[in-house]
């Protein structure tokens, strides 16, 4: 079967197994909290901004495990 550019077709599609859903997987967290600096940032009379200290709390080190190549 052979087609020209401009050609009109009829397709028979057949549907997916039934409706595409799309459904909620879950927060959507950092891992991480995010901290943001507050140089330059700025605000109006509007809109009200708590200022609150970060810290770290707990700081963890890790060491990686070397490749070993056979």
């Amino acid at each position: 079967m052979e087609f020209q550019v401009g050609d009109k077709v009829m397709l028979k599609v057949s549907p997916w197994k039934g409706v595409v859903h799309f459904g909620k997987r879950g927060k959507l967290n950092p891992s991480e909290p995010l901290a943001v600096p507050l140089d330059g940032l700025h605000f109006d009379d509007k809109f009200h901004f708590v200022e609150e200290p970060v810290e770290i709390i707990d700081r963890e080190v890790k060491r990686l495990k070397e490749a070993k190549s056979h």
